[in-house]
């Protein structure tokens, strides 16, 4: 296990308060500052402010519809180096040459979804997935439940005393070079838990899927069984054919090299023991 950093001071006490950025009198107009995406040599400009999203000019070709399940759907136009996207309450531009990210919100309950893309698209780059999926270092080791919402991933994490907790919601995961280590870090995203990850690091012990039970138990995957399970947990943000091929390889090689397992619990202390004996 070890420290990292994803952002700065901006999503930590005393600026962040009961799952929302804090700023005491009230929220600004406008947030700025930089994104440093935990250790690799890369740093984003990131701009919120509060207005009207369609006052970011939408081009006249190029766009594509971007479908979120259960969501609302956004329209994207996206190349090498530009990514714009607009949702009806949101609007986001990402500049990959000059690395800036700068968005537009009706309210800052959606701050979680400009940095959402920015993660997405700026991590992508260096051969990490973002996973719906919670995630926790145990004995030193990173455990990552994926899973579709309703799944149990945050009662899970829940019921852990006395651990790092990653993320409720969703998980960075670094898929590495064939015979190297698969990381898991920390993010400032989070669902019903209320509040970001802790900023840490830990190599992956395995990818687990909750299903709940009565009783708790294992049944291992092969990795075409873990593969299935995994593709639907994968986010992506991305209209681009190359894009979307390096997501489907990365999952892959994912898949091959970290064991896989349908995750049968029910929450009682037996159900970290269990764990801990793999």
């Amino acid at each position: 296990m070890s420290k990292s950093s994803f952002l700065i001071d901006f999503f930590y006490p005393p600026f962040y308060r009961d799952g929302q950025p804090f700023f005491g009198t009230g929220p600004p107009k406008n947030w700025e500052g930089r994104l440093n995406f935990y250790n690799l040599p890369v740093q984003w400009n990131f701009k919120i402010s509060i207005e009207d999203p369609n006052r970011l000019d939408k081009p006249e070709t190029g766009l594509k519809i971007l479908p979120v399940p259960n969501g609302r759907d956004f329209l994207v136009f996206e190349d090498n180096n530009i990514v714009k996207v607009w949702q009806d309450t949101f609007s986001l531009s990402l500049d990959f040459p000059i690395r800036k990210s700068k968005s537009r919100l009706d309210a800052w309950d959606e701050w979680q979804t400009p940095l959402r893309f920015t993660f997405f698209f700026a991590l992508l780059e260096y051969d990490f997935l973002l996973l719906h999926a919670s995630s926790l270092i145990r004995h030193d080791y990173a455990l990552v439940f994926p899973g579709i919402s309703g799944a149990g991933k945050t009662s899970i994490v829940r019921s852990a005393q006395n651990v790092p907790i990653l993320s409720d919601e969703i998980s960075a995961v670094r898929v590495g070079p064939k015979g190297t280590q698969d990381i898991a870090y920390g993010t400032p995203f989070h669902g019903d838990l209320g509040v970001p990850g802790d900023c840490l690091f830990a190599p992956l012990k395995g990818l687990f899927f909750p299903v709940k039970s009565r009783e708790n138990h294992l049944t291992p995957l092969t990795p075409q069984e873990t593969l299935r399970h995994l593709l639907p947990c994968i986010f992506s943000f991305t209209s681009m054919e190359s894009r979307k091929r390096k997501l489907f390889d990365l999952g892959v090689a994912l898949a091959e090299k970290v064991p896989g397992y349908l995750f049968y619990f029910n929450l009682t202390p037996g159900m970290w023991d269990m764990l801990d004996e793999l």
